[in-house]
């Protein structure tokens, strides 16, 4: 039960931390937000993917885990949290 619960909170936490943040970067174009939610997801994956493999030693088979929802992992969850949440808190803040 922990699992999912902890990715709609970390989903919670990006969505927050967009509409914090999304004022401030300073972005002139409504496509930049589309851009910088890519960017975001692109990051993650690759410290995910990096970390896991080079400083934890783990598989690829084991980092790959974290995306079977059959065991509770809501981390696909969280990368389109990620990837979505720079144009939502555009649109709730109005700046476009």
């Amino acid at each position: 039960m922990a699992l999912p619960i902890s990715g709609l909170l970390l989903a919670a936490l990006v969505f927050a931390i967009s509409l914090l943040f999304i004022p401030l970067m300073g972005i002139k174009e409504p496509n930049g937000f589309i851009f910088i939610g890519i960017y975001w997801v692109v990051l993650t994956l690759t410290f995910e993917f990096g970390f896991g493999y080079f400083v934890l030693g783990k598989s690829w088979r084991e980092i790959l885990q974290v995306f079977d929802f059959t065991k509770g992992d809501l981390f696909v969850v969280v990368l389109c949290a990620t990837a979505v949440s720079p144009c939502f808190a555009v649109k709730i803040r109005g700046i476009f």
